[in-house]
């Protein structure tokens, strides 16, 4: 028997309350699509289907896009990649801040420490 910790279920922007986007980088396959209606009615199979392919399943309602869902393998790189894009906006929004001169080096940074330490050390 399958549990409801088996699979992820992310839904489109705007699709539930909290809804998060989901997109996938180019090293996942294009994913196979089925009605919500088609995909409750076989679940099994579904499920099955996930835990073997490397593809998720966009799940449709009404014609449109309402979900997908993916195995626990593919949401943990779904998750891998999402942290390493935000990592590396991060470091050129940091870029962009240093040249624009409203940042500071991590030079910088360490030496503004070692100040602090050093005053804190003084005062005992």
């Amino acid at each position: 028997m399958t549990t409801a910790t088996s699979l992820w279920i992310l839904h489109r922007p705007g699709a539930a309350r909290g809804a998060r986007s989901a997109r996938y980088t180019s090293g996942m396959l294009e994913p196979t699509s089925t009605t919500a209606s088609e995909f409750g009615a076989h679940i099994e199979d579904h499920l099955k289907r996930l835990t073997r392919a490397k593809a998720p399943t966009a799940l449709t309602r009404h014609g449109k896009l309402a979900a997908f869902v993916l195995s626990p393998a593919q949401y943990r790189a779904y998750s891998k990649a999402v942290e390493e894009l935000e990592t590396l906006r991060a470091a050129d929004e940091g870029r962009t801040e240093i040249r624009n001169g409203r940042g500071i080096t991590l030079s910088h940074l360490r030496d503004g420490l070692d100040q602090i330490k050093a005053k804190h050390r003084s005062r005992r």
